[in-house]
């Protein structure tokens, strides 16, 4: 066993001086073997090797930052031997301000009831940050309450103004919204957040998030999300991401003291060393069981109510990311499911997500050069032609956000070309997508 901490080191010293925050859900390597293990609450890691030999430790990535070292060797001339010590401090490569944000879909949305977001904001970067967080309710919801109280409200955003943060600093907002009563089932749910500072930020792709979801009628509130439920084989080439989330709520009677999930990880199709953790809703450990192909997700001591006591902390999730094997090809699917262990009880499973491979399809006057949109005129007023829009069941789904992520308009069409008309637009960045249910196109 090789064990370790890692550690962020703010004065470059390569020693865990009070104060500098352990680094949690890490994921560190053996480079020989690829065995995988990731690093507790405390920092904490312990990977395991199953022979005698000499073994490298490998620490993860983290932008902005230096591991020190960059590996460590472990030696073992015989079973049940221990090698500790092997620490990794990051160090910073110079002043960089990184802030993030994550929303979370926590609950069903059906109609006429509330639901739950958890937008998750960090501060990734070497040097303290003061984030002010927004909060976009997609049309068909109104903001109700959060747990954090916000600075500003108005009819299309939320704003938080919050207290600095140094790096490596976590925070979460737990939002009720109303879902509007009347829609059919399957109707598209897309809010967003964004955090601020922006135009200083030196990763401005992770200052926004959004989650598609649809309203459903009463369901199991025990699921399994992903965002792609097709990629074609050209997307495949790129190696896209494809990011889950595990839901789960406590509907029974009593406290859960602890919850596990089991989550087979079929490797034949997903590749494990890709593996990210983004998020959860509350701390956990990881765990990869190599021999069974299951990543282990453990809340100890969760203390998660049950619904009827408290129905909003009765939701919990977990959240990563992973990319598919670039040798699957078209009529392959990648399954996940879950199992998720309330204290002793039996397992509840949940749905299975599918992701399925498909060929492009499409006529090829309908989509211009490089499969983008024609936006003319550009600038304009009012009034913006698109054309290239591609068709599925002969329709689509045309949405213009902001830079931040706001919605501005959504419109369906039936036709390659289109003219959206609105009266909303300032000076600055628009972003136009077209998609069917949600499934950007």
């Amino acid at each position: 066993m090789i064990k370790g901490q890692l550690f962020s080191d703010s004065n470059n010293n390569s020693i865990h001086d009070s104060g500098e925050p352990q680094l949690a859900n890490q994921k560190i390597t053996e480079q020989g073997s690829n065995s995988v293990c990731f690093s507790d609450q405390n920092g904490n890691y312990s990977l395991f090797v199953l022979d005698t030999g000499n073994f490298i430790a490998s620490p993860p990535s983290i932008n902005w930052y230096n591991p020190a070292p960059v590996s460590h060797t472990a030696t073992f001339t015989g079973i049940h031997q221990t090698d500790s010590l092997n620490d990794f401090a990051f160090q910073s490569q110079g002043a960089f301000e990184d802030g993030s944000i994550t929303i979370t879909p926590i609950s069903n949305f059906r109609s006429g009831f509330t639901a739950y977001y958890q937008i998750k904001y960090s501060n990734y970067g070497t040097t303290n940050i003061s984030p002010s967080v927004y909060f976009y309710p997609y049309s068909n919801v109104t903001f109700q309450s959060s747990t954090v109280t916000p600075s500003q409200i108005s009819p299309d955003s939320v704003i938080w103004n919050l207290s600095p943060m140094t790096p490596f600093q976590t925070g979460s907002i737990i939002i009720t919204v109303n879902v509007n009563s009347g829609l059919p089932i399957g109707t598209l749910i897309n809010s967003s957040a964004h955090i601020e500072p922006y135009a200083t930020d030196a990763n401005q792709g992770n200052n926004n998030s959004s989650w598609a979801v649809n309203t459903t009628s009463s369901f199991d509130p025990n699921d399994i999300l992903v965002n792609e439920d097709t990629l074609t084989t050209t997307q495949l080439s790129n190696a896209p991401w494809l990011e889950y989330i595990i839901r789960f709520q406590n509907t029974g009677n009593d406290t859960a003291f602890a919850v596990k999930i089991l989550n087979p990880i079929d490797t034949n199709k997903l590749n494990l060393s890709t593996f990210e953790f983004t998020n959860a809703s509350h701390p956990v450990n990881l765990n990869w069981i190599n021999y069974q192909r299951n990543m282990e997700f453990k809340f100890e001591n969760i203390l998660l109510p049950d619904s009827n006591t408290n129905e909003p902390l009765s939701h919990g999730f977990v959240r990563y990311r992973i990319q598919p094997k670039t040798t699957l090809t078209a009529g392959d699917s990648i399954t996940n499911f879950a199992a998720i262990y309330f204290d002793f009880n039996e397992p509840v499973i949940t749905n299975t997500a599918k992701t399925i491979i498909i060929l492009p399809t499409g006529i090829a006057s309908e989509t211009p050069a490089q499969g983008k949109l024609h936006v003319f005129p550009n600038p304009t007023e009012n009034s913006i032609n698109i054309s290239g829009i591609k068709l599925e069941n002969g329709k689509a789904q045309l949405r213009l956000t902001d830079i931040y992520g706001k919605l501005i308009l959504e419109k369906t069409v039936t036709t390659t070309t289109s003219t959206l008309e609105t009266n909303q637009l300032a000076n600055g960045v628009y972003l136009i997508q077209s998609g069917v249910g949600g499934r950007r196109l």
